[in-house]
């Protein structure tokens, strides 16, 4: 075979594992990379920030069920993926990241005052599935095939490879290229016995009060369709996890609220418990599992561990019964098994469920109480903003969110039946909304779909300069920017501890004229009738928009309702202790 460059291998190895992006900045260590890929129609998609690549990475993986591919220049430039890798950790995200390196004789060195060359590997390593510097170009094929298994099985996850530049001009012969199927499944082996499955079915059939817990897998497998079929043959209440509002539409009606309005009847009365997609984890309080004996006045939004059976579908044997006793483990990935389930829930109807359309009309007085507080004026109410945007929303549109406080207004008044929903709630991860909602539009090109983005100034503030990206690239989207001039989140916690705030305001700043002066749309707002007019021309330009609101920070920082659900997001805090 004729000999060809590592870079070029690299490229081919990515192609034929199905990747058609590569987020990354331009920059010369990794050239022959992008040009090898450009050549093969994979292009390259350059944020302004590393870490920016690697949240549209992430968002794009989670939009088409394919892994995202960041890359990071050697030196600073991978030191600033560290960020991204960490929430591709917590978000259980399908990312590859592939960091410039240094050769081992300068990585190894004991010498100082060495350039461009971190212990990338010492400090990704805990926050990775797998992370290995490529040392020899003939084992490239081997260490790449090990990260796209690694990225494909058990629960998802990053994976950093290291590639020591001066290697990717080294020219070799190399062998043929696998197919995928060669050297992972072509497709996930189900796992879950028959007996297993006919078991979940009867529980479901034979409960009082059953409840599905949907998260945010569902929309990493890409399986929200599969997900809605068996809701559907279940016929029983649904609620959804902070990570994934969305994977079922908001009006469904099915669908309930953690701890809110009649949400809190269903999970307390509820006595089986079938959870898809999510670990059980702290935004849902462990199901009321403390973190030690010794802690009093625990939160217990569901009922005893006793009366209530648990039935925990995941792809990971070791996440089952971590967090939360489980009665019935099944063991397995949820695109086979949901269809296998739903069958089985067809072919022997459930009862229809007495309580569901009583719930339903005290969830809708849920909404109606919540609206009935929200006032007008000028700054506007956060749950005015809201409504009023809502009111200029396509039917189809993917909704991206980000900030502190006005996200948890959204978990509220956020009520469109968006066809996808995304941020990064898992940690809490400010930032993220630009270049998701990037990532975002760049699928929505295939459908036509629109992207919107709801944000606070402060998360706003931290890529900015993304909004340059969109312009670009022509991406449509359109930035709703909640402003306060300032941290509203920290405004209440502050006064409570010590009487006074410290650096929560900023300068006020036109964001419509920043967003002009980029070769954006802008548009601004300060009263309530000015939101929808301001949206419509947002949308009608067709171009990226940002239409700031300015915002009032006392109802801001202090109205933002069901503090009983995102306080207890801490379930060490010494308020549940005696």
């Amino acid at each position: 075979m004729a000999r060809i460059s590592l870079g070029e291998r690299i490229a081919d190895l990515l192609v034929a594992e199905g990747v058609d992006k590569f987020f990354s900045l331009p920059e010369v260590t990794f050239g022959k990379i992008h040009d090898a890929l450009d050549k093969r129609g994979v292009p390259l998609i350059a944020p302004h920030h590393e870490t920016a690549a690697g949240y549209m990475a992430e968002a794009y993986a989670q939009l088409t069920g394919q892994i995202g591919v960041a890359g990071g220049s050697v030196g600073p430039g991978t030191m600033n993926l560290y960020t991204a890798i960490a929430n591709s950790w917590e978000e259980h995200v399908p990312v590859l990241y592939l960091g410039s390196e240094r050769t081992s004789l300068a990585r190894n060195s004991p010498r100082s005052g060495r350039f461009q060359a971190p212990p990338n590997i010492d400090v990704v390593r805990a926050i990775t599935k797998y992370a290995v510097v490529l040392e020899d170009a003939g084992q490239v094929d081997e260490i790449f095939h090990e990260a796209f298994r690694q990225l494909r099985c058990g629960t998802p996850g990053p994976v950093y490879i290291g590639l020591p530049f001066d290697m990717l001009l080294e020219e070799l012969e190399f062998g043929a290229i696998l197919s995928p199927r060669k050297y992972r499944p072509a497709s996930f082996a189900d796992t879950v016995s028959e007996s297993d499955l006919a078991r979940a079915a009867q529980m479901l059939r034979d409960a009082k009060r059953p409840v599905i817990i949907g998260g945010s897998g569902i929309r990493v497998a890409r399986a929200q369709k599969t997900f809605k079929a068996l809701v559907e043959a279940a016929g029983c209440p649904v609620i959804l996890t902070v990570g994934g509002r969305g994977v079922l539409h908001h009006d469904h009606p099915q669908v309930f609220e953690f701890e809110c309005g009649p949400g809190q009847e269903i999970t307390r009365e509820a006595d089986v418990v079938f959870v898809i997609g999510a670990s059980i984890s702290e935004k849902l309080l462990f199901g009321g599992n403390a973190y030690s004996t010794q802690q009093q006045g625990y939160p217990q939004p569901f009922g005893p561990v006793d009366s209530t059976c648990w039935i925990h579908l995941e792809r990971d044997a070791m996440t089952i019964g971590r967090n939360h006793p489980v009665d019935l483990p099944l063991v397995g990935d949820m695109t086979p098994v949901l269809p296998r389930l739903t069958g089985l829930l067809r072919s022997e109807p459930l009862p229809a469920s007495a309580d569901l359309k009583r719930l339903r009309v005290e969830r809708a007085a849920y909404y109606a109480g919540l609206h009935a507080k929200v006032t007008d004026g000028s700054p506007v109410h956060s749950g005015r903003l809201l409504i009023e945007v809502q009111k200029t929303l396509p039917d189809d549109v993917i909704m991206v969110r980000d900030g502190g406080a006005i996200n948890v207004w959204q978990m509220h008044y956020l009520n469109h039946a968006a066809s996808e929903n995304l941020m990064a709630l898992k940690q809490g991860m400010l930032g993220t909304g630009l270049p998701y909602a990037n990532a975002a539009a760049l699928v929505a090109r295939e459908d036509g779909r629109r992207v919107c983005l709801i944000s606070g100034d402060g998360a706003f503030g931290f890529y900015t300069m993304e909004l340059e990206t969109a312009v670009r690239y022509q991406l449509p989207i359109v930035i709703v920017v909640a402003y306060d001039a300032g941290w509203s989140l920290e405004v209440p916690y502050y006064m409570h501890v010590v009487g006074r705030t410290f650096e929560v305001d900023h300068t006020f700043v036109r964001l419509d004229d920043l967003a002009r002066t980029l070769g954006a749309h802008g548009e601004f707002c300060d009263s309530p009738e000015q939101i929808v007019p301001a949206m419509e021309r947002a949308f009608a330009s067709g171009k990226p928009a940002v239409v700031q609101i300015v915002i009032d920070r006392q109802s801001n920082a202090y109205e933002m309702p069901n503090p009983q659900v995102w306080t207890t997001w801490h379930g060490d805090k010494k308020v549940y202790e005696s």
